[in-house]
């Protein structure tokens, strides 16, 4: 189901961003897919400082 939920992206009106290993993501993709919304899962480079405002 994850990956059926996340290749819906065309659809979804949710976009998640996070890593996919990440456990809270885990538990936020979980939850989504619990409830059978589609989402776009959008991941960030922490480590390049893709989540820092520029």
């Amino acid at each position: 189901l994850l990956v059926k939920n996340i290749f819906m992206e065309n659809k979804a009106k949710i976009t998640l961003y996070g890593l996919s290993i990440s456990t809270c993501t885990q538990r936020v993709i979980a939850a989504l897919t619990e409830k059978g919304l589609s989402f776009k899962l959008v991941s960030i480079d922490f480590a390049g400082g893709e989540h820092k405002v520029k």
